[in-house]
């Protein structure tokens, strides 16, 4: 019967469902895209701050421009003529993928951007609304959609200014938004699988079943909805962990909110996870080691007189530091457990399977290995060491005991040396 209430049912269920998983879809877009723009604009942000900061280095002086009868433009740094050294530009393309370019006023001097024929675009202008803002407003500024040319870029500008106050022109890194959006999509795509799958699965479901249908979907519904809002941890509703296909689309579920997990949980500058995924996954660790009496050790480091680099060699440097630290530690943990960045210059590492003394024998290598790091920095070798508080993980306690205690034993051994792994009885 065309008119029959069972293709009623049929037809509404997919209607609303079709529409509620577009505002979810794109509620998760949204927050996905929030994200990446914000780590965009970061990025850049970093790359043009060390792009004027190598500039200053190698051609101490203030920038000068010279217009030739021919049109062209003879760029100054200083007293050095820079108009054809492309070393630095072109390896901040080679390293970071990003187009960059240095202006006078609103016109390109020096650029990455080339045309069809593989001739850089000099002489071309910034569009206007970025003259507006960066020239005239003397301004820094980031765009999710500015055009450059004929092609609509991500972009961040910063002004450079003379000593006299004046705006000379300004530095800017951009990339096709197109890339930018292409990674989005591909990170929510698991969501518009989930609902071609769960559309499907509602068209072949009989009358019979429609109540316990809806609730099973209300549970996924919320569950997609709360994903989307960033509530990574959500639990899934115990209603829809079955064998049949509604159950498999809540399995693509999870595997999707554990993809956008990852994209916010790594530490953009050492690559560590981060603050957030290292209280998680310690949290899993002692569950398992109450259910099981797995045996694990905590530790908390720190670098020392970190404040002191970056007061002495700059923030740059201090940077150059962490990573360089970061790849010795995660190095150092792989097969043993895991390590977090846990804030500033401190890191939070976990031994799993594994009791106090070999973790303190480890912990004792990987410390040999950063006092023997040397890390070059604008020129100058820097040397650090660390100190790290490390402590048996115990039956009973809750993760604040024993993150306490770690830290306790950090405080104690950068009160009593520095330069150590502290562990409760004496320095080692």
């Amino acid at each position: 019967m065309k008119n029959s209430l069972k293709n009623k049912f049929i037809l509404i269920t997919i209607l609303s469902f079709t529409v509620l998983m577009m505002v979810v879809g794109a509620v998760g877009y949204t927050t996905v895209y929030k994200l990446v723009s914000e780590q965009e604009e970061e990025d850049m942000r970093k790359i043009v701050k060390m792009t004027m900061a190598e500039y200053d280095r190698i051609y101490p002086g203030e920038y000068g421009i010279q217009l030739n009868e021919d049109g062209t433009y003879i760029v100054y740094k200083g007293e050095e003529d820079i108009s054809d050294d492309y070393v630095l530009l072109d390896s901040v393309k080679d390293n970071f993928e990003y187009d960059i370019s240095l202006f006078c006023k609103n016109i390109r001097v020096l650029t990455t951007f080339e045309d069809e024929n593989g001739d850089r675009l000099k002489t071309t202008k910034a569009a206007t609304t970025v003259d507006q803002d960066v020239i005239d407003g003397a301004k820094a500024h980031f765009y999710s959609n500015v055009k450059i040319g004929d092609q609509s870029c991500f972009a961040y500008y910063e002004p450079i200014f003379l000593k006299d106050g004046t705006v000379y022109g300004m530095i800017g890194v951009c990339c096709p938004a197109t890339t930018v959006h292409d990674g989005v999509i591909r990170a929510v795509s698991p969501l518009a699988v989930i609902c071609a799958i769960t559309a499907i699965f509602f068209c072949i479901i009989s009358i019979s079943f429609s109540k316990a249908i809806i609730k099973r979907f209300t549970a996924l519904s919320k569950f997609m909805r709360s994903v989307a809002n960033g509530n990574f941890m959500t639990p899934v509703d115990p209603v829809l962990n079955s064998d049949d296909e509604l159950g498999e689309v809540c399995k693509d579920a999870r595997r999707m909110q554990r993809n956008i997990q990852v994209l916010v949980e790594i530490d953009t500058l050492t690559k560590l996870n981060n603050r957030r995924y290292g209280g998680n996954r310690l949290k899993v660790v002692m569950k398992k080691a109450e259910e099981s009496g797995m045996p694990f050790c905590v530790c908390i480091g720190d670098i020392d007189f970190f404040k002191k680099v970056n007061d002495t060699y700059g923030h740059d440097a201090g940077d150059e530091v962490l990573k360089a630290v970061a790849s010795v530690l995660n190095a150092n943990m792989k097969g043993k457990g895991f390590v977090a960045r846990w804030g500033g210059e401190e890191f939070l590492i976990v031994y799993e399977m594994a009791d106090l003394k070999p973790s303190v024998d480890a912990l004792n290598d990987m410390l040999q290995e950063v006092r023997e790091l040397e890390i070059v920095s604008g020129g100058i070798t820097i040397k650090v060491t660390m100190s790290f508080g490390i402590i048996q993980g115990q039956g009973g306690w809750t993760e604040d005991m024993l993150l306490k205690a770690a830290d306790d034993n950090l405080y104690y051994a950068k009160t009593h040396g520095r330069n150590q792994v502290y562990y409760g009885q004496s320095e080692s």
